[in-house]
């Protein structure tokens, strides 16, 4: 009886520690590097700034 409950108890743990270790790779993806300019044009491509937004912020940029 005691082996079983064992056996029960190392299952739900390990389950518990598969779905915590999922969840953390899970996660959104980070962007570890990444130029200003690139920065620009992803916001630009996503519609968070309109053109001129982009040729304005670009032309600070490269002063």
């Amino acid at each position: 009886m005691l082996l079983w409950i064992g056996v029960i108890v190392a299952a739900i743990w390990w389950i518990t520690q598969a779905a915590s270790s999922q969840r953390n790779q899970s996660g959104p993806p980070t962007r570890a590097s990444g130029t200003l300019r690139e920065v620009l044009d992803e916001r630009l491509a996503r519609g968070e700034i309109t053109l001129e937004q982009h040729r304005e912020l670009r032309k600070a940029l490269e002063q």
